[in-house]
């Protein structure tokens, strides 16, 4: 059986640091909100959970706010991406059983046999809470750092740390800043590329999704301009944290 990654163009520690550095504070493509229905494995309840991170990220409580990450928050700021298969959501760690709970209630109405697991992934151990369907994975609900966080550190060709980036509001939805899912694919391949061939683990399989949406934010990102304000936004947050993180 031939294995697609030995035929995968993957692109250099420096050919990937300096696009980030290129392409930091730049525009989305386009801002629309994300259409649920696209979504098939939560195609049944897509208006009510539409509806219920609608009614969160409205209301008076800044805290609480669901952030829409991932393929869904890709989706929504490039013109052709692919569609999500599940929903990434992004919370604050005091409000992650209340949203797994509320959206299990959502799912009972129109789908059974929902069961919920949790996950340890990446290089800083995050802990995922994932709910499936008949064992089928559709919404990922992980930690939100705060703004301006250290997610990811590289000491390769070229020195590069990745934190946590201001999100954008598109309708009435926060979703991942282009600028960070960029950054956090970056941060993907370093790890299951790079990194595993130093340590000698075996490469994760899913380097080709991460290659190739790398490919696609940073075509899409090229297409755009700087975003004055939301990069002093984001360098506002990262020197008010600068002291704490050192």
């Amino acid at each position: 059986m031939v294995n697609e990654l030995n035929f995968l163009k993957i692109p250099s520690q420096k050919q990937m640091i300096e696009a980030m550095e290129l392409y930091k504070g730049n525009k989305p493509e386009i801002q629309r909100p994300l259409d649920f229905s696209i979504v098939n494995t939560i195609k049944k309840v897509a208006n009510p959970l539409k509806k219920y991170i609608e009614d969160i990220d409205t209301n008076s409580n800044p805290n609480d706010d669901i952030i829409v990450a991932g393929s869904g928050a890709a989706w929504a700021q490039i013109n052709t991406f692919r569609k999500p298969h599940d929903i990434d959501l992004e919370v604050s760690q005091q409000y992650i059983e209340s949203v797994k709970n509320h959206i299990i209630k959502i799912l009972r109405k129109k789908y059974k046999n929902i069961t919920v697991r949790q996950l340890t992934i990446g290089s800083e151990g995050i802990k995922v809470t994932q709910i499936l369907v008949n064992n089928r994975p559709v919404v990922d609900i992980k930690p939100h750092k705060q703004v301006g966080s250290l997610i990811y550190v590289h000491y390769g060709d070229l020195y590069t740390e990745i934190r946590t980036r201001t999100p954008i509001k598109i309708g009435k939805i926060y979703y991942t800043h282009i600028n960070e899912l960029f950054e956090r694919k970056v941060k993907s391949i370093l790890e299951n590329y790079y990194d595993a061939k130093k340590q000698g683990k075996p490469i994760n399989p899913r380097l080709k999704k991460d290659v190739k949406d790398y490919e696609k934010i940073k075509k899409s990102l090229s297409k755009t301009k700087k975003d004055k304000i939301n990069t002093k936004i984001d360098m506002g947050n990262f020197m008010g944290l600068s002291n704490f993180f050192g």
